[in-house]
């Protein structure tokens, strides 16, 4: 019997783990099984990304891929379960308030009724069994009320928590773990908002795509936790060094994306460098010696938005430049030329 797609899948997955020397852990095996079965076109392009660096791949490098598109999925059910809860409760609260009202529309008739039935009547026993059933209604009315105001306090307190709930789960979504910054899928979101107010407006904006030179040096010299430091201090000089409006995130592994609004390639080139200056300023150092292990040089691509284009183009000639300045001898910035794809 032929060998079904699943089971392929599977075989391949387990033979590049093997290949590469990876640790077999679920997070490695679940990355390297959604790259074969080429339903992730993310994934397929962060791996591909990770195979042009010098190096090859590593379990931390890994473990990114499956934290940006695997587990921030995983994130996104969260936001929807939330969501579903407070839809949940509104919908409770609302049937609650429907119910009191519908009872006190009923007795508000009545009482109408009462109303008419006491100018009709003479004698004071008579009234008397009117305004008992007055008086009985109108408990009613209050009880229920009372009632209703304790619900409506329950409820307020649920959805305050429920929305508070909602609000963290949202910024854990779209935030990078390690350094902070704006994760893959919060940075390819905002890309395709500033490329709809670009087009709307006709002012362009410049993209950044960043990568810290021979950081695997870092992690196989001094292991990952030095190597998490280094991603860390990177993240907060290029966070420090744009103005408010620009948008900061980690793209991948030791990558980064900077989208800098109403930006011309020209000035964005200016921004590169002295980001550029900022990071290769700062100096690693050994926490508990003191010693300082070393600087940090990045590279950086440039290219800016034409009208109309799409995400992926744009995407792809910042790529192609950020490679050439890896190509021509790292520390450098390069700007694509408009042609480029």
């Amino acid at each position: 019997m032929a060998e079904d797609t699943t089971q392929k899948t599977g075989k391949q997955a387990w033979k590049k783990i093997n290949a590469l020397k990876l640790r077999l852990t679920p997070e490695n095996y679940h990355v390297w099984y959604a790259y074969y079965e080429g339903k992730s076109p993310d994934i397929a392009h962060a791996i591909d990304m990770l195979e042009k660096r010098d190096g090859g791949f590593t379990d931390k490098d890994i473990q990114n891929v499956y934290n940006r598109y695997i587990d921030d999925r995983r994130k996104d059910n969260a936001v929807q379960k939330a969501g579903s809860q407070v839809y949940d409760t509104v919908i409770d609260l609302s049937t609650k308030i429907d119910n009191v009202n519908n009872a006190n529309l009923e007795r508000g008739e009545r009482l109408s009724l009462v109303s008419e039935t006491i100018s009709g009547r003479d004698t004071t026993g008579e009234l008397k069994e009117i305004l008992n059933v007055v008086v009985d209604d109108t408990k009613e009315i209050l009880r229920d009320n009372q009632l209703l105001a304790k619900e409506l306090n329950r409820s307020k307190q649920a959805m305050a928590t429920l929305q508070q709930d909602l609000e963290n789960i949202k910024k854990e979504a779209a935030t990078d773990s390690l350094t902070g910054l704006l994760n893959r899928k919060a940075f390819d979101d905002l890309l395709s908002e500033t490329a709809k107010q670009a087009n709307e407006s006709k002012v362009p904006f410049s993209l950044l795509m960043v990568d810290i030179d021979h950081f695997k040096n870092f992690n196989d010299t001094y292991g990952h936790q030095v190597g998490d430091q280094v991603l860390r201090l990177v993240a907060s000089t290029l966070k420090s060094s744009v103005k408010g409006g620009d948008i900061v995130a980690r793209y991948g592994g030791e990558e980064f994306g900077l989208i800098l609004p109403k930006t011309s390639k020209e000035n964005a080139l200016k921004v590169a460098e002295q980001l550029r200056t900022n990071v290769s300023s700062k100096d690693i150092v050994n926490r508990s010696t003191g010693k300082v292990l070393g600087q940090i040089k990045m590279s950086a691509g440039v290219a800016e938005y034409k009208q109309n284009e799409s995400l992926d183009d744009v995407l792809n000639r910042a790529d192609k430049a950020l490679y050439s300045a890896k190509n021509k001898g790292r520390d450098q910035v390069v700007v694509a030329s408009d042609n480029l794809k």
